[in-house]
């Protein structure tokens, strides 16, 4: 009897894709947030950084502009200043969540009085900053322009993803306090 080779689903095929299209949107955005936020999570930027790493390697080596490869090296030592700004702050007792993304220094230097209001501004600086790298270098302007892409892509899931904690709580919430019910013999619907 022959066996038939594991054939994965449609919906097993796209859960793939999406983990890695997120994956390289994560990759693209830790290549931009070493320098626009501050005070990451202690395992950030993790996996993502490496791959951040690898990305900004083949872009450099994909062309013949010396200014990506500053802005490659530059990251590297933005990456070692908040990996150490990060243990400073644990070892003052001061933790985020492991894999928090940082606090948009914007959040600081404009006024803005929250976090979330500053992340939605962060595509807009992208597109700002990379018009202005275009005369300098095109394929570092684009590539920071991309970010508006990618950040707004990042922005729309971690606000799906929180929307669906707080509706599970919420749930939870709920059900517990049914349970809590039944169990005084306020209901009977069992």
């Amino acid at each position: 009897m022959q066996q038939q080779p594991n054939r994965n689903t449609f919906e097993e095929d796209m859960k793939v894709s999406s983990n890695i299209l997120m994956l390289l949107v994560n990759a693209h955005v830790s290549c931009i947030t070493m320098f626009i936020r501050h005070s990451f999570g202690s395992n950030m930027p993790g996996i993502t950084g490496v791959v951040s790493a690898i990305m900004l390697f083949l872009v450099t080596a994909g062309q013949e502009d010396g200014v990506f490869f500053w802005y490659m090296i530059t990251w590297f030592m933005a990456l070692c200043c908040q990996r150490a700004w990060t243990a400073k702050l644990a070892s003052q007792c001061k933790h985020e969540h492991s894999y928090y993304a940082g606090w948009p220094w914007l959040a600081l230097l404009g006024g803005i009085k929250n976090e979330m209001a500053a992340k939605k501004i962060e595509p807009a600086l992208c597109v700002f900053i990379g018009l202005m790298l275009m005369p300098l270098s095109p394929v570092l302007g684009g590539f920071v322009m991309f970010g508006c892409v990618t950040l707004t892509i990042l922005l729309l899931s971690d606000v799906t993803a929180t929307r669906r904690q707080v509706t599970a709580m919420r749930d939870l919430q709920i059900e517990q306090r049914q349970m809590a019910e039944r169990m005084r013999g306020m209901r009977d619907d069992f």
